[in-house]
């Protein structure tokens, strides 16, 4: 049986470290939001303190819905750890990023079983 973890936490939290530790612990494949968003804001140049123009961000979910289609197609015994912020919101993005002085760590992490 297979597994689906789902890691979601503010940026900079750490959900992509605690990914590869739980890839590297269980074979699952990481498909974390840096896999769907850096290709895109790559190609534009994002520079992380420009505003980043909401189109980039429909661009990113069109890469992002092609990764989840693939994950649908993988064989049942595959399984899979997806990392997500849950905000759409660019202001709620700026204001919760992590920086050197943030000590305090959290995220939720959800595991399903796949049938």
């Amino acid at each position: 049986m297979s597994s689906l973890f789902y890691l979601v936490g503010a940026p900079g939290s750490g959900k992509r470290t605690v990914g590869k530790a739980l890839s590297a612990l269980t074979g699952a494949a990481l498909l974390d939001n840096h896999l769907f968003n850096d290709p895109v804001f790559t190609a534009f140049g994002v520079d992380g303190v420009s505003p980043v123009p909401p189109d980039l961000f429909e661009l990113a979910e069109e890469v992002r819905q092609v990764g989840l289609r693939a994950l649908r197609l993988a064989p049942p015994t595959r399984s899979h750890i997806l990392t997500n912020y849950l905000s759409r919101v660019e202001e709620d993005r700026k204001s919760t990023r992590l920086n050197s002085s943030h000590r305090c760590i959290s995220y939720a992490v959800f595991c399903l079983k796949k049938k």
